[in-house]
């Protein structure tokens, strides 16, 4: 999504202070879009810059009317174009997702909404104690393993490449959330509160999910017996 609005008085070489050319003139232009790089700039750089875009011999050059100064090639002849826009100034700003702002509408993001509770020991392990709830992008990242709810719901452990490493053998379910529950269970439940993944370690009261410096991920009973772990240490 798009809009721009102009600003400035309108050009006007014969009017009154305010229409010359030097004047204060342009347009404000705001664009909201799911993934920066790979929409505007993409299209800034690779298409509106590229003198080779689109491929054509001679070449077209660069867009001349938001580009950079740029030679325009036409049959017979070339013109050169100096730039005509300049940015005077650019904000990147993040909004919220959809999903966040569908929990926000829900009210799950009050301040007594549960959260991740994580303690970071001094053995470099990230500790998570019940009962904690993963949403949609939460993050627990100890450097080598780093445990992801992603969009379809799927928990997934990743390297220090960003390689998953493990997943949640789930349907993929658009706004799922993960629980690490009191008994000691990590379930994962749909928007309608239907569990479709577990960790089958429930009956284990006061235990602990700590995602280590050593790649992996593990459920610790409360005397510190590891009852579940993803095999992705290395």
């Amino acid at each position: 999504m798009r809009r721009g609005i102009p600003y400035g008085l309108p050009f006007d070489p014969a009017g009154a202070d305010g229409h010359g050319p030097d004047a204060a003139r342009g347009l404000v232009f705001v664009s909201y879009q799911a993934d920066l790089v790979r929409q505007f700039e993409f299209i800034q750089k690779d298409w509106v810059n590229d003198t080779r875009f689109p491929q054509r011999d001679p070449e077209v050059g660069a867009d001349p009317m938001i580009g950079v100064s740029t030679d325009v090639s036409f049959v017979g002849r070339q013109v050169c174009f100096e730039q005509f826009v300049r940015s005077e100034g650019v904000v990147y700003a993040f909004a919220p997702s959809l999903t966040t702002l569908d929990r926000l509408a829900d009210g799950e993001l009050s301040d007594d909404a549960p959260k991740i509770k994580v303690v970071v020991a001094g053995n470099g392990n990230h500790e998570v104690s019940a009962v904690s709830t993963f949403y949609t992008g939460d993050v627990v990242d100890a450097g080598k393993a780093k445990l992801v709810l992603r969009g379809d719901g799927r928990l997934v452990v990743f390297d220090e490449n960003d390689d998953p490493r493990w997943a949640s053998k789930n349907p993929a379910t658009q706004g799922a959330r993960a629980v690490f529950q009191e008994d000691g269970n990590l379930v994962i439940y749909t928007p309608d509160n239907r569990p479709v993944w577990a960790s089958v370690t429930d009956g284990n009261p006061g235990a602990g999910l700590a995602v280590q410096a050593d790649g992996n991920v593990v459920i610790y009973d409360s005397r510190g017996t590891p009852v579940w772990h993803t095999k992705t240490r290395h």
